[in-house]
């Protein structure tokens, strides 16, 4: 347990570092690019992204779940040759449909070679990285994994910032910063990993082995690109790319509020509940993840609503207003995804892999059934409202599925002491507003009043994830300051 908790420490702290330069540069590239621009960014991270999920995503599952035979370092350079060749074929498929792309989405035909050389440099590289970095996760070995993801999300995501301020770059930075991260990843990984990148013996036995393992999880996860990607798939070509703008603005900043605490616990829910022989035990693993998700992240997306209209009239003189009215629903999407991603990860490793494809799929169903139903109804702000109600019924397959009950889990999100304070202040606030305008200084105030307010409403629960964390010596300090008497040896 112990040893679990330094993992969670290790890679909880190095994300903050990483959220800190995500956050920077959200915030920069809002300013320096307009929307279309911002739109055709994120239709290319959401090609990267599908990329992503069949060169590395799969394979990586694949490989922390099934056991290593034969030579470790034949089996590294068989399942490398594999991802390079497809890797290739990906390239040249996606360069050869450029004339069928720009007749289904010709928002982005003026940008097409920039996303093709954007795209290449990832997929390539994808060959040499996913395969240490799988290893060095089925070994637990995240300290050696965390700093190096970091160091490569600072380069691609907050130095680029400094490349548009000086040197008057937009979408190239993004390509130039991406060739040295990869570059530097690629090579730490394998000296960590003791990967011979051009290995002459191959194991494509084994490696076809873990491959075929991997499509199946590879088809399971394509469902979710589709659904983490509906207003790049439906939006844009109905819309044009400044409402993909609009949307994967909106919705990196929920991200941001929500998901990185929810992506510490979900890059870790595999490889450690794996671990675990019962059932019993991984549920009591993933209750406590959606407890102090939950816990983390509502007052964090209640703050950010409250704050988020001065910052856009203030730095952005009203460019995302369009966005601020879909906002509130994509924020509501947030709360079942607490719990979906850690559950999701638990039915990848209790049960079979058809039936994690079968979950996501039918959710994913229902979703783009929502979504035209919503789009239809509302035009483009009705996939905002779809999202916010679909994602429950994800919740509600995954309890079907695992044989719990929904409300257990709603009772976990929804009626904690949290979410009832943070749903009253938010509402309050609103009606506040309605008959008194406040400024910025007032609202950050009371933002920092609610915060402090809305984590002791449950402080037990915070000195648990203290303790969950490792944080003994701050526990220590409320123990002798209030008398909690928290156990820490638990």
């Amino acid at each position: 347990m112990n040893n679990i908790r330094k993992i969670y420490f290790s890679v909880f702290f190095t994300n903050i570092v990483t959220f800190a330069s995500v956050v920077f540069a959200y915030f920069a590239y809002s300013k320096f690019l307009t929307p279309s621009e911002f739109g055709v960014y994120s239709v290319a991270l959401a090609l990267n992204n599908f990329g992503t999920l069949f060169l590395e995503t799969g394979t990586r599952n694949a490989i922390i779940k099934t056991q290593v035979e034969g030579n470790e370092n034949s089996l590294k350079g068989g399942i490398t040759f594999y991802i390079l060749s497809f890797s290739i074929l990906l390239i040249f498929v996606f360069l050869m449909g450029k004339v069928f792309i720009g007749r289904i989405y010709p928002a982005i035909i003026n940008d097409y070679s920039w996303i093709c050389s954007f795209l290449s440099i990832f997929w390539i590289s994808s060959a040499f990285i996913v395969v240490p970095t799988s290893f060095l996760e089925k070994n637990l070995q995240y300290s050696k994994i965390t700093w190096v993801e970091s160091l490569s999300v600072v380069l691609e995501r907050a130095v680029p910032v400094l490349f548009m301020s000086f040197f008057s770059y937009k979408l190239m930075a993004f390509t130039v910063l991406a060739f040295i991260s990869r570059f530097l990843k690629l090579i730490v990984l394998n000296v960590y990993s003791s990967s011979c990148i051009f290995s002459k013996k191959k194991d494509f036995i084994n490696a076809k082995r873990i491959l075929k393992e991997s499509v199946w999880i590879q088809f399971s996860m394509s469902s979710s690109f589709i659904r983490d990607n509906l207003h790049v798939l439906i939006i844009g070509p109905l819309y044009g790319k400044l409402w993909v703008g609009y949307y994967a603005w909106g919705m990196q900043l929920a991200t941001l509020t929500s998901q990185v605490f929810v992506q510490v616990f979900s890059r870790l829910s595999v490889s450690i509940s794996a671990r675990y022989s019962s059932f019993e035990d991984r549920w009591k693993l993933v209750q406590n993840q959606v407890i102090y998700l939950s816990y983390i992240t509502t007052p964090a997306l209640t703050v950010t609503l409250m704050l988020i209209p001065y910052v856009n009239e203030l730095f952005f003189h009203g460019k995302w207003n369009e966005t601020i009215i879909i906002l509130p629903f994509l924020f509501a999407r947030m709360i079942p995804s607490i719990s979906t991603t850690p559950i999701a990860a638990l039915l990848l490793v209790d049960k079979d892999v058809k039936i994690y494809a079968q979950f996501l799929w039918a959710w994913t169903i229902i979703e783009v059934i929502c979504c035209l139903l919503f789009v239809y109804i509302g035009s483009a702000h009705g996939l905002a409202w779809s999202l916010s109600i679909s994602a429950w019924f994800g919740v509600w397959l995954l309890t079907y599925y695992h044989n719990i009950s929904f409300f257990s889990v709603l009772k976990m999100l929804i009626f904690s002491n949290v979410f009832v304070v943070s749903l009253a202040f938010y509402g309050l606030f609103c009606l506040i507003n309605v008959f008194i305008t406040m400024n910025l200084t007032s609202t950050v105030l009371t933002c920092l009043f609610f915060i402090g307010f809305a984590y002791l409403s449950d402080y037990k629960l915070l000195l648990g994830l203290l303790n969950f964390l490792g944080l003994n010596s701050i526990i220590t300090v409320f123990n002798k300051l209030f008398n909690f008497n928290i156990n820490t040896k638990n």
